[in-house]
């Protein structure tokens, strides 16, 4: 799954976490927004926390680490279909 984090300011410094997995970020172009790709930890849950944390903005500063967010799980179905059965 890829996750895009957009900030108020330009960072030098971010991490995260999705259901417990790290995720593995990357900064764009722009500075204030971030992406990542993480694989899905296995959840019977509906949605999986989201934990930013250790990011700094240009100055060095450390923002608070933030636990508010969440991700919805949404299943998916993959048929197959099957070849000619008159065989």
């Amino acid at each position: 799954m890829t996750v895009t984090l957009e900030f108020d300011k330009a960072l030098q410094a971010a991490s995260a976490e999705l259901g417990g997995s790290a995720v593995t970020l990357t900064k764009t172009a722009d500075a204030k927004v971030w992406t990542g790709d993480v694989v899905v930890p296995v959840s019977s849950e509906l949605t999986v926390g989201l934990v930013v944390k250790d990011y700094q903005d240009l100055s060095g500063n450390t923002g608070a680490e933030d636990r508010s967010h969440s991700m919805p799980i949404t299943p998916t179905l993959a048929i197959t279909p099957v070849g000619n059965v008159d065989s």
